[in-house]
């Protein structure tokens, strides 16, 4: 009975690492191994924005990305939203900043309000059924995620930023490109 027991766990060991070894390898784009993580390419994703206009990731090639999850009632995204504003007016010439509501966590109504409220000056997506924040792990509001300009993940962070640190990311992923 113990040896059957001892052998059932390690065929379930084992199928978990062989099924967490095969998401891995199969998660690929041209060639890029996609995860969620710095270093690896992003996933792609097609979202529409608060007008309907369907919006690819495809669109952000070529320019770093700045993609930041958030909701209404988010009191950390509420106190990042006026310094990622300020950041954007700086840095809106090289990078492209996209908001991603989590629609599935937010009322529509409070969404628009949020925006209308910071005047967002960039364009914010919405995630209704959190597929977009499933792809990219997001567990946590705010979360930001950099990509730069080949699609490669170069920072993600979990909780809300400040306007130097914001500052310090823009400026290494603008260095990190002209290299």
């Amino acid at each position: 009975m113990k040896n059957l027991s001892l052998v059932l766990v390690f065929i379930t060991v084992g199928v978990f690492i062989w099924f967490g070894n095969y998401q891995e390898s199969s998660a690929t784009n041209e060639g890029h191994l996609v995860l969620p993580q710095v270093g690896y390419q992003a996933p792609a994703f097609s979202l529409e924005n608060f007008e309907g206009r369907m919006i690819d990731s495809e669109e952000f090639q070529g320019k770093p990305v700045l993609l930041n999850f958030w909701a209404s009632w988010c009191p950390p995204c509420r106190v990042e939203m006026p310094h990622l504003i300020s950041v954007y007016e700086q840095f809106s010439d090289q990078v492209d900043f996209v908001g991603i509501n989590m629609a599935h966590q937010d009322r529509n109504e409070a969404a628009l309000g949020f925006i209308a409220n910071y005047e967002v000056p960039y364009d914010n997506l919405v995630d209704y059924d959190g597929e977009v924040a499933r792809q990219f792990r997001v567990t946590a509001f705010p979360t930001t995620v950099v990509i730069d300009h080949k699609g490669i993940i170069t920072y993600r962070r979990v909780g809300g930023m400040t306007e130097r640190e914001l500052m310090n990311v823009m400026h290494s992923v603008l260095e990190e490109g002209s290299n």
